[in-house]
């Protein structure tokens, strides 16, 4: 289940970081006639489709985590989804699944104020799950005496801060250089 679940999440993420990155650059260049709101709606759809894929992978796990009845996968599972990581849990089903639900009717679909928030907040609950998997799988393991907290070093968090930066950067960079429409372009 994990593969397709994983790929499903990649394209739900990436097209959230799509649109957001269209939005901005649509607005700083002001290619409204370039970057219509018909190309925005349909990466719109897509996303509402991702969520609800992801939906249906979401009850997918809990029925194959109880059906198969293995005590690990169970504890691990519970462990995913109380104690600390309770919130977590619910911030990241409100992004994924209830917030691109809004997708659903065409006023907000073709709304940029909207679309902007709604890919925001896909992108910041696929970006807390995978935290989720990580941090709850480091923090337990099967032997009691490896259990502990994790809390993330000074290098870890400079790193993470670091990737976004080069991403800005580059993207900035290639926005510059790269011209954004087609001198060919004869459309009017």
């Amino acid at each position: 289940m994990f593969p397709p679940y994983f790929v499903i999440g990649a394209i739900f993420s990436g097209c959230s970081l799509v649109e957001i990155m269209l939005l901005l650059t649509r607005k700083a260049m002001k290619l409204n006639n370039i970057i219509e709101i018909s190309h925005l709606e349909k990466l719109s759809k897509i996303i509402l489709l991702c969520s609800l894929l992801i939906l249906f992978f979401y009850l997918t796990e809990v029925f194959f985590v109880f059906y198969n009845g293995n005590p690990f996968e169970i504890t691990i599972y519970k462990y995913r989804t109380s104690n600390g990581f309770i919130a977590s849990t619910i911030i990241i089903l409100f992004c994924n699944i209830i917030v691109p639900q809004l997708l659903w009717w065409n006023r907000l679909r073709t709304n940029p104020i909207i679309l902007f928030a709604v890919s925001v907040c896909v992108l910041a609950g696929m970006w807390l799950e995978r935290v989720v998997i990580v941090l709850s799988s480091m923090e337990r393991s099967y032997l009691p005496m490896n259990w502990y907290g994790y809390f993330p070093s000074v290098f870890e968090i400079s790193l993470l801060l670091g990737s976004f930066g080069f991403f800005l950067f580059c993207y900035l960079i290639i926005i510059r250089i790269v011209p954004s429409v087609s001198i060919y372009d004869n459309s009017n």
